[in-house]
């Protein structure tokens, strides 16, 4: 049974950051569509199977599991389960060197 996705406010934001950041500071429109595949691709995997990334160790509480996937080598999307409501909640996307622990 597939889960119900939310995207975060701020995930939308950092995404529309990174779009930004390889269409004008890389002048490279392709890795913008590129990554946009990838990040539709990912969306797709976890509704349909959310425990299938492994679990941020270092974030995760008693209370919440966190979990992340690593996309293109460069980007980190954060995220987190919630069984009862049957969704998944994408918190974050930031640039993968960053430390994503602040974030949450």
């Amino acid at each position: 049974m597939a889960y119900s996705l939310i995207i975060a406010e701020d995930a939308h934001y950092e995404i529309e950051s990174i779009i930004d950041y390889l269409v004008n500071k890389l002048s490279n429109p392709q890795a913008a569509v590129s990554f946009m595949n990838k990040l539709d691709d990912y969306y797709n995997t976890i509704a349909d199977n959310p425990f299938l990334y492994q679990i941020c160790e270092n974030i995760s509480t008693k209370d919440r599991e966190y979990r992340k996937v690593v996309i293109k080598n460069d980007y980190v999307m954060i995220y987190r389960v919630d069984k009862e409501l049957n969704t998944v909640y994408v918190l974050h996307i930031i640039y993968g060197r960053r430390n994503y622990f602040e974030f949450l």
